[in-house]
Parts: C-alpha cells; sequence; structure tokens
C-alpha cells in the first residue's frame, strides 16, 4: 500500500489520504528539483515515490474544482510546502483508536498505583489509555476511575514544566507543573459516576492514599480563573461559529428565493407561449392561403404515416 515519502509523515492511501506523484518527465525536470528539495531526503526514487495531500495548501489545487466538487487537482506551478513538526506529529492516525476493542478495563490498570519522579514528557499516553474504555459498567468505571486517580499521582510527582495557552502570567504561576487540578476534577466527577457524591469517601478499593472528598472539592482559586479563562475563549470560539451558521443560512435562503423568482418567472413565459401557440393553431387561417393549408395537411397526414 502507497504511504507518503515525507520523513515522519505516516499518512497513507488506505487511511483516506489522497496520494501524488512526483512531477514527471523533461518539463518538469525543475519542479521535480524543488519537489525533491523541500521534501528533504536523498533516497527518494521520483518515478515510485507519493507524497500525500497534507503537505500543501489549499491554494496549490485548482479553486474551481476544489470547491465545487471537491476535487484536488494541481496548478501548474504548485510545490508542497508543509513540512512541519507539529504536523509530522499529528499527520498519523491516533494509535488508542486503532485497536481499540483489544483492550480491556481490567488489562488498563494495575492495582498498585504508579508513582514515578521522571518528568513526564507525554502525557498522551495516559489519556489514551484512559479512552478505550468501551464498556460503560459498574467494573469498566470503577477501572475508569481507578486510572485517573493513577494519572494524578504520575503528574503530582512530576517535575516537568507546564505552559499554559491563553491564561495570564498570574494564573500560570499559581499552577502546579502539571495540571493536576484538572485531574483532581476528572477523578471527583469518576466518583459521582459510580454513584458517590462529593461528601463520600473514595471506593473501598481505591488505593489507600486516594485523595478524599475535601482534597477534591478544595481545588485551587487559580484552576477556576483558568477555567474560566477557557470557558469564554470557547464560549467566543462557539459564538463565532453560530454567527457564521447564521450567515450561511441567509445566504442559502436568499439563493432559494432568488431561484423561486426565477422559475415563476419560466413558467409565466411558458404560459404565454403556449397560450399563443393555441391561439395560432386556432386562427391559422386567417394567415394561410387554402393551398398552403392544403400542403401542410398533406405533409402532416405523410409524417403520421
Amino acid at each position: 500500500m502507497p504511504t507518503c515519502c515525507a520523513s515522519g509523515c505516516k499518512s497513507r492511501h488506505s487511511r483516506g489520504k489522497k496520494l501524488f506523484s512526483l512531477p514527471q518527465g523533461k518539463d518538469n525536470a525543475a519542479r521535480q528539483e524543488v519537489w525533491l528539495q523541500r521534501i528533504g531526503r536523498t533516497d527518494l526514487d521520483p518515478v515510485s515515490s507519493r507524497l500525500c495531500e497534507d503537505h500543501f495548501t489549499a491554494d496549490q489545487f485548482e479553486p474551481i474544482l476544489l470547491r465545487k466538487f471537491g476535487t484536488k487537482k494541481f496548478k501548474r506551478d504548485a510545490a508542497p510546502t508543509i513540512f512541519s513538526q507539529e504536523h509530522l506529529q499529528t499527520s498519523g492516525k491516533p494509535i488508542a483508536l486503532k485497536n481499540w476493542r483489544m483492550f480491556r478495563p481490567s488489562s488498563l490498570f494495575s492495582a498498585s498505583p504508579i508513582i514515578t519522579s521522571q518528568p513526564c514528557t507525554d502525557l498522551k499516553h495516559v489519556v489514551l489509555h484512559i479512552g478505550v474504555v468501551h464498556c460503560f459498567t459498574l467494573q469498566a468505571l470503577k477501572a475508569l476511575s481507578l486510572g485517573f486517580w493513577h494519572a494524578f499521582l504520575l503528574l503530582k510527582n512530576c517535575n516537568a514544566p507546564v505552559r499554559i495557552v491563553n491564561a495570564s502570567s498570574s494564573v500560570d504561576a499559581c499552577l502546579p507543573k502539571c495540571h493536576v487540578t484538572e485531574m483532581m476534577v476528572f477523578f471527583s466527577l469518576s466518583l459521582s459516576f459510580l454513584g458517590h457524591t462529593a461528601t463520600d469517601s473514595a471506593p473501598s478499593d481505591f488505593p489507600e492514599d486516594a485523595p478524599s472528598s475535601s482534597e477534591c472539592d478544595a481545588l485551587p482559586a487559580c484552576s477556576t480563573a483558568c477555567s474560566a479563562g477557557s470557558s469564554s475563549s470557547s464560549w467566543d470560539a462557539d459564538q463565532a461559529v453560530v454567527a457564521a451558521l447564521h450567515k450561511r443560512i441567509a445566504t442559502l435562503e436568499e439563493c432559494l428565493n432568488n431561484m423561486k423568482r426565477k422559475v415563476a418567472t419560466l413558467q409565466q413565459q411558458k404560459s404565454r407561449a403556449n397560450r399563443r401557440n393555441h391561439e395560432l393553431t386556432r386562427n391559422i387561417k386567417k394567415y394561410l392561403s387554402p393551398d398552403q393549408l392544403q400542403g401542410m395537411w398533406t405533409s402532416s397526414m405523410r409524417g403520421k404515416q
């Protein structure tokens, strides 16, 4: 199965990505050289290599075909421009979604807490393993809550610095080095899923050092401020999306009204033409001589035979 030839890109045709061949022929030798330089690989075979659509911006395709039919056809001078590390890390399919039915809650979380003093450089590993729980039974919810608690312990003992986007410096300073407060919120929510209120203690099968209800409720004030900031930003984004949708709906309604007016006009023209044709047929003797009428009658009879 063909795959993308760019370094670090895991896109392939089987995952729904469109792959393009490199420019071929003498006329495209200059373009091929530009492509090879931007891809940055010297071991490529220009004939068999393919490059996926993620490395091209929208202005590299024919706009009319892309807008009306969704067909991605290159312009004559199209060339790849997107090769950032951030793109390459997110271009692949999430690992946890590939074989999520193979995981079971009992195999995801061990009985002993996960405590480490090493800086956690990738928190996606913890989140992905928690997200593959696919059975919302009581046992699965207990395992999910236990996994949140283990992730909380992992973050609590982490010394890695964390940069919070769209947050003020004061909020950033009062937060822990990892998002411990967010994990406490997740842990409290998982307790509520199991039928425990905020005043109840942790389940009996949880570790002895699990946080109490007071610890879950006593979140720092900076967490509230941070969540308020994120909520306001998400609210602004939602408002922008809703406004764009309303604008699009108004445009479509206007187009629909224009089409209705055109259809009504065409129907009126058709009715007038039919009435005119009927009048001409009925009063044809006023406009033609008897010989012409006889000729028309003879030709019409021959056509019917």
